[in-house]
C-alpha cells in the first residue's frame, strides 16, 4: 500500500511540476516587460 501511495504522489508531483512549467513559459512567450519598464521610466 504503501508503495502505492508513493508512487502516486510523485505521479501528482510531476504533473503539478509539468504545467507549472508549462504555465511559466506560455508567460514568457508574452512578457509584460515594456509595460514595466513605462512605468518605471
Amino acid at each position: 500500500m504503501k508503495t502505492k501511495i508513493l508512487m502516486a504522489t510523485l505521479l501528482v508531483a510531476a504533473i503539478g511540476a509539468s504545467v507549472y512549467f508549462y504555465v511559466i513559459r506560455s508567460k514568457q512567450i508574452e512578457p509584460p516587460i515594456p509595460k514595466f519598464d513605462k512605468s518605471l521610466v
